[in-house]
């Protein structure tokens, strides 16, 4: 019996504390729009239809139905995000594959299709490209959001980089200086760092 209560115990904790990470996660970064949607499918953790808030902040795009679903993709992860008709949707394999999986009910009927817009995630984890799928009426807007999101994400990650690459020609300017590094090898080592910028 105790070994049960252990266990229980164990999974709560467990469950207490994925909710807590949760919280964190979604009270961090800057709010940048927020829409109802219905999700439809393309992420691993949540099986089927729900309805929620997409929440897209500086960090990454957020999913909560009401209940405890919840999906985060990290902004770092996201490859675009695209505001689509029902045409859109039915023409292109990987998305009509997720409304074919989710069980979504327009299949092929053209008039209901014409009238349903759809927001499209496409996001890359461990190497592996996959789509997220919403109905959702402001797909546009939260598409428009998650572009300048990673738009963003771009600018700060190239600031870095250049930031590390002046760092770097400091070091082989200071190489050259202690005749470390000869002339040529130095600006062999410059023009790479330069190539690079």
């Amino acid at each position: 019996m105790d070994s049960n209560s252990s266990l229980f115990d164990k999974i709560r904790e467990k469950k207490e504390n994925e909710l807590v990470y949760k919280d964190n996660l979604q009270n961090s970064g800057v709010t940048i729009a927020i829409s109802k949607a219905k999700y439809l499918g393309g992420y691993p953790d949540i099986l089927d239809e729900k309805t929620g808030d997409v929440v897209v902040k500086t960090i990454g795009v957020f999913f909560r139905d009401n209940k405890y679903n919840f999906m985060f993709v990290p902004v770092e992860q996201i490859v675009k995000a695209e505001f689509r008709t029902g045409e859109q949707v039915s023409k292109n394999e990987r998305l009509s594959r997720i409304l074919a999986f989710s069980g979504f009910d327009f299949a092929f009927n053209k008039k209901k299709r014409e009238g349903i817009i759809f927001l499209s995630i496409t996001y890359r984890e461990n190497l592996v490209e996959s789509s997220i799928l919403f109905e959702c009426k402001n797909a546009n807007k939260i598409a428009s959001a998650i572009t300048k999101i990673v738009q963003e994400h771009a600018k700060e990650k190239k600031v870095e980089t250049d930031t590390t690459l002046i760092e770097l020609m400091k070091e082989i300017s200071v190489l050259r200086a202690m005749n470390v590094l000869t002339e040529e090898e130095f600006h062999q080592k410059k023009m790479d760092i330069l190539s690079r910028m």
